[in-house]
């Protein structure tokens, strides 16, 4: 009726063809679209695990990225322009809760709008 687990896992996460060239989306005059040639790939580290007691479970689940990409704006004043790229940031870390507990309501079902 009782469970733990445990696991480690290391992963990496290239970047997107489409993401890699130099091209510019012009939107508007006053917006475009970037994309990034220098991205780097992402490396991923996680750690986690699980405790099951019958139907009910909780899970802990901490990770770390290094180079993680998003996508990041900036403004520029001089030609009015507005400018969203895929960047690498230096790292990410975090940490995730998840408790499943199913449960039911009077005949099973669950209540509608």
């Amino acid at each position: 009726t009782k469970t733990l687990n445990f696991s480690f896992t290391r992963s990496i996460s290239r970047p997107n063809y489409s993401n890699l060239s130099q091209i510019i989306t012009y939107i508007n005059p006053f917006f475009e679209w970037a994309s990034n040639i220098n991205l780097t790939p992402t490396i991923t580290n996680e750690v986690s695990a699980t405790l099951q007691f019958r139907t009910t479970s909780l899970q802990v689940t901490a990770y770390q990225r290094k180079n993680p990409v998003y996508y990041s704006a900036s403004y520029d004043a001089s030609s009015k322009k507005f400018q969203v790229i895929d960047q690498n940031f230096d790292s990410e870390k975090g940490i995730n809760l998840t408790l499943n507990m199913p449960f039911t309501y009077k005949n099973g079902t669950l209540p509608t709008c």
